[in-house]
């Protein structure tokens, strides 16, 4: 019979016997897994994917443990993180379909379908950002050994750079050096540069360091050196001194676009003579944060802002007491604060109260009736209220999601 659009049969009892069969789907993680739960999260957003078994093997290494891991689960697909420490050939699997996720540090294989961040779209979005601080001036610090995605970031960066007029420059690795010997040739480079200028690192870690070289060499971030990072590592870049600014990769995405390539080689008829699928995706935004954040404003009223929503957003504060606290009219409060920011006062109010309800709705054991009160909305209702519009979803359907997988 047909329904909507789609021809379906009569089920036999073979078919419910088969239907009752889990589908295991392994997943090949590499060592360097930083990527991993965001990956997880987009793979779950795919419908089908929500009936598959997801069993993650993290310590295959040769060859002898993934057929012992192929041979134990007979998995009716793969997916393969392929990072540096998981170097895996697609005919590893035989003709079980598998998929290769992120691997943007290596050449996407020819011999089957894979997705990955498109890091040279990852430099010309890190260029941008600092050419629209006004910075002609603009360096690319690399990663500490040669590697595939930093060559395709840093050749991005230049060019984009050179197009606009600016003069770029690239510390760059092109053969392995001591930890000594790079910090002390970085050391030196950063002390070099001109400035004002912008610095791209290649990612967060890399612009931590930038950051802690720059207060060695006592040079002010952002007004002298503006420093961007790469992968948006809350954890790392919000405790950074001053506060990191980082590209969002947005790898939730790659998670979800190997779901549907997975989905679509394990239920599609067999696709003789087609070439494999390689997908890159963009990177989503800049997150713009103290490091980055070097414009035509009134810089010392609007850190001050920011300070003080940091610390009272969830007490209850107000635009009206922000306005207050930075000294000026409301008028020219929220100027400066959006020339520095890109958001009003009261975006920023909110981000910095539902980053708390987020965290709060992750802890399957704290109560949703106690949430509101804890992160500066009046009632409960008001927040279920905003919430939904913020999501789209209701608060115990999010945490279902987040908590269940």
């Amino acid at each position: 019979m047909r329904l909507f659009g789609m021809t379906m049969r009569a089920e036999s009892p073979k078919d419910r016997q088969a239907a009752v069969k889990p589908t295991t789907i392994l997943f090949f993680v590499s060592l360097d897994r930083h990527c991993f739960d965001s990956q997880l999260e987009g793979f779950f957003q795919h419908p089908r994917a929500r009936e598959w078994r997801v069993q993650v093997v993290a310590d295959a290494t040769s060859r002898e443990k993934i057929h012992a891991a192929m041979d134990f689960w007979k998995p009716s697909g793969v997916l393969v993180e392929h990072g540096d420490s998981l170097a895996v050939p697609p005919s590893l699997f035989g003709t079980v379909p598998a998929v290769f996720i992120d691997i943007g540090r290596r050449k996407l294989p020819m011999s089957a379908d894979a997705v990955g961040l498109d890091s040279a779209e990852v430099g010309r979005m890190g260029a941008g950002h600092l050419l629209g601080l006004g910075l002609s001036e603009c360096s690319y610090i690399g990663f500490p050994r040669p590697i595939l995605w930093d060559r395709e970031r840093e050749a991005a960066f230049v060019e984009t750079v050179r197009r606009a007029g600016g003069n770029p420059s690239a510390f760059s690795s092109r053969r392995v050096l001591s930890p000594d010997e790079r910090y002390r040739r970085l050391f030196a480079w950063i002390k070099a540069l001109p400035r004002p200028c912008g610095v791209m690192a290649c990612n967060d870690r890399v612009g931590e360091e930038v950051l802690n070289i720059c207060a060695r060499l006592g040079i002010g971030v952002p007004d002298e050196m503006a420093v961007l990072g790469v992968d948006n590592d809350a954890t790392l870049c919000e405790n950074a001194t001053p506060p990191l600014a980082s590209i969002d990769p947005g790898t939730s995405r790659s998670g979800l676009f190997a779901a549907q390539m997975l989905d679509r080689l394990m239920f599609c008829p067999a696709r003789k003579g087609e070439p494999h699928l390689a997908r890159l995706y963009p990177p989503l935004r800049v997150v713009v944060r103290e490091s980055a954040r070097r414009l035509a404003c009134d810089r010392s009223k609007v850190s001050v802002a920011l300070e003080m929503i940091r610390r009272r957003a969830c007490e209850g504060v107000r635009v009206a007491d922000v306005v207050a606290e930075m000294g000026v009219s409301r008028r020219a409060a929220e100027k400066h604060f959006r020339l520095a920011t890109g958001k009003s006062i009261l975006q920023e109010i909110d981000d910095v109260r539902f980053e708390r309800v987020f965290e709060m709705l992750r802890d399957s054991k704290r109560q949703i009736g106690s949430i509101a009160g804890a992160c500066g909305f009046s009632t409960e209702v008001a927040l279920r209220k905003a919430f939904r519009l913020r999501t789209g979803m209701s608060m115990s359907a999010w945490r279902k999601r987040k908590t269940s997988h």
